[in-house]
Formats: structure tokens, C-alpha cells, sequence
């Protein structure tokens, strides 16, 4: 049943494709600015490129203006990345009201700007755990009739944006990941690129590709899975992250460019560090030394390549991330204070949907400690 409901995503989106100018399964890559791969991983990616769909339409239209936080949108968008980034949530709320509220007075409503405003302030009751008013937001804005330009495009924004709130949902964190569940997600991934088949948005690219990564990851935490299925899933998954840094080097803003590639990065990293499913991690769950290295090596990046300009989300992501590396270091203390931080940046600014994944971090490793303190007392 598994392969099968696979199956049907892949004819699904296929054949809503035959004959249109987007094109899914174009194999080719281009080349990648960001810090190279090993010859080894290259040669592996390269022999897996085939199979794996990529988002390069040949024909496409230009997006521009508040979509990409263009013009006269570019304070308005930057201050508003800044305030979500930073976990200043009510300042970024009263703003959004404010600029709708300033819409709604003029005699013609800008319409695609009020929509976008409402798909950033989903993000927010998202993070803050109120789920039911962050997904209505966003099936608001899927199932109205926008008419406006790039309609199609605010769509797809909206129904990739939905899935990352469906996976941040306490509910879904708290279930092993089910046919059903994931199909569910799938089919919106899809939708949204059937939406932007026609269009040249490498920000909405990016971040689609970087969702698709993310539910790819999940699926190698279904129950039956084959081991080989779930290493062709888990190099999937670091296809479109990888992916996903390929667009951000496309006429992105400087902030959203490093967001979407420390994003991309710390997500290759939980993967290599086998983090990205379940924790605490089972006793056979073994991490081969060189992914251990590689994954030390990505945080690395983010830390050189972005240092002081890495927003608060972003440090306490990666705070949680080198707890897990140090974990895999047999390094306990260190983990323990890393998820600590990580913890105290999630409480300070506002980020509830990540506290309880910390706390057992912390506990684990606490417990981790103990066991090592004890052992060593009767040597």
C-alpha cells in the first residue's frame, strides 16, 4: 500500500504536467554556489539525479512586486522578516493589521497585497501554536477567487505554507508519520506546483523545494518502510534541499537568500546526524563517522558564511542542531548546554511549537550524563 500511494503522487502530478510548459522532471542541475560536495557525493547525487523531479520551467513569467518584496514593499517585507525572525510576534501582527487596515480605506483595495499580508500572518499564529486560526488564514486565501496578477502564484504560496504549518501542528509532531498523513501533504505540494508551473518566482521555488525535503524526511519515519526505501527517501530529501540553495542564489534579498540556505543546511545536517525523525535516537540508529564530519562541516557554513546577520530563529535552530552533532560526538555536557540555549531562545522569543522537542533533548541528555557519571563510579 505504501509504494503504491507513491505511486499514484508521482502519475498524479505527471499527468498534470504532459504537455505544459512545466516540466518536473528535468534531470539537469545547474551549478551550485554554495560550498561544494565531496567527488564521492557528487558522483553518488548524479548517478540519483534521474530520478528525482526538479523545478526549472522553461517558459516563465516574471514575478515581481510585494510577492518578492519588491519596490515600494521592500521596507514593509524586510521589517516584517525581521520581527518573525526575531520572535517579536505582536509587533509584527499590530504592523499587518495596520498596513490591511490602511488598504481596506482606499478606494481600490490592493487586493494581492492584503492576501500575501494574510499568509504572513499565519506564520505567526503557526509558531505560536494556534493552529486552527493559522490554517483557516491560509485555506482563506487557496479557496478564494483572487482576482488579481500572480493569483496563481499567492495560491501556491499559500498551499506549500499550509504544509509546513500541517507538519509544525503539535498533533501531527506527536503521531508516527502514515500513508494517509503524508498523501495528505503531497497532494498540496503538488498543487502548488502545479500553480507555479508557469512562473519564474526562485523565492517560492526555493521554499517548496525546501518543504518537499521536509516531508521526504518524514517519510522515512513510517512505520514498514523498507531500509532501502527509506535511504532512496532520505537522499531524495537532500536532492531538494540542495535544491532549494540552487534557488536561493536566483536574485533573492540578502536575508531571505540566508535563511533559505542555513534552512537547507541545518536540515542536511539533521539527516546526516539521524536526528531528523524521532528523538532520542534508537541504540541502532549508528551514524557512520564521515556523515558525522560532513554534518560538523555544513554547520560550519552557516557559522562563517552568515555569522553575526543569523536571526534569532535561525541561532536557536542551530543551537539544536550542534546539541544533536555533540550527542553524536559522545560529547554530553556540550549537548546538553547547546539544546539548553537552543531552549532559552525558543522560550524568550515566542517559538512554543519547539519547546517540548528541547526539553526532551535536554532530558535525554541529563539522563545520558547520569548513566556516564554512574558507570564511571564503579571503575
Amino acid at each position: 500500500m505504501l509504494t503504491a500511494g507513491f505511486q499514484r503522487r508521482r502519475r498524479y502530478i505527471s499527468q498534470r504536467s504532459n504537455g505544459r510548459r512545466f516540466n518536473p522532471y528535468n534531470t539537469r542541475l545547474r551549478d551550485r554556489q554554495v560550498e561544494p560536495w565531496n567527488e564521492t557525493q557528487e558522483s553518488k547525487r548524479a548517478e540519483r539525479e534521474e530520478d528525482v523531479p526538479v523545478f526549472f520551467p522553461i517558459s516563465r513569467i516574471k514575478v515581481q512586486g510585494c510577492l518578492n518584496g519588491d519596490g515600494k514593499y521592500r521596507k514593509i517585507f524586510e521589517t516584517l522578516e525581521l520581527y518573525q525572525d526575531n520572535g517579536l510576534f505582536e509587533r509584527h501582527d499590530t504592523l499587518i493589521q495596520f498596513l490591511i487596515n490602511k488598504s481596506a480605506q482606499k478606494k481600490k483595495v490592493d487586493s494581492q497585497l492584503v492576501s500575501v499580508l494574510k499568509i504572513e500572518e499565519s506564520a505567526t499564529y503557526s509558531y505560536r501554536g494556534n493552529w486552527e486560526r493559522a490554517e483557516k488564514m491560509l485555506e482563506s486565501v487557496i479557496n478564494s477567487d483572487l482576482m488579481v496578477e500572480y493569483s496563481d502564484v499567492i495560491k501556491a504560496r499559500a498551499c506549500y505554507l499550509l504544509v509546513a504549518h500541517m507538519r509544525r501542528n503539535e498533533e501531527y509532531r506527536a503521531s508516527k508519520p502514515n500513508v494517509q498523513n503524508i498523501d495528505q501533504l503531497f497532494e498540496f505540494l503538488d498543487r502548488s506546483v502545479h500553480l507555479l508551473d508557469s512562473y519564474d518566482s526562485p523565492e517560492d521555488c526555493a521554499e517548496l523545494c525546501q518543504t518537499y525535503g521536509r516531508v521526504l524526511m518524514d517519510c522515512m519515519g513510517m512505520d514498514q518502510l523498507p531500509f532501502d526505501e527509506r535511504n532512496v527517501k532520505r537522499e531524495k530529501a537532500m536532492d531538494y534541499l540542495r535544491r532549494a540553495m540552487d534557488f536561493s542564489n536566483e536574485r533573492l534579498r540578502e536575508r531571505v537568500q540566508m535563511k533559505r540556505q542555513s534552512y537547507a543546511l541545518l536540515q542536511i545536517a539533521m539527516i546526516l546526524l539521524g536526528t531528523c525523525l524521532t528523538f532520542p535516537p534508537t541504540q541502532e540508529n549508528h551514524v557512520p563517522l564521515n556523515d558525522i564530519e560532513e554534518a560538523e562541516r555544513l554547520l560550519g557554513i552557516i557559522k562563517s558564511k552568515f555569522g553575526d546577520t543569523i536571526p534569532t530563529a535561525t541561532r536557536m535552530l542551530l543551537s539544536k542542531a550542534e546539541s544533536d552533532l555533540f550527542y553524536r560526538q559522545g560529547q554530553y555536557q556540550l549537548a546538553k548546554e547547546r539544546a539548553e540555549n537552543a531552549y532559552g531562545y525558543a522560550s524568550r522569543h515566542g517559538f512554543n511549537t519547539e519547546l517540548k522537542t528541547l526539553q526532551d533533548r535536554i532530558d535525554f541528555y541529563q539522563k545520558n550524563l547520569e548513566t556516564r557519571d554512574q558507570y564511571q563510579g564503579f571503575h
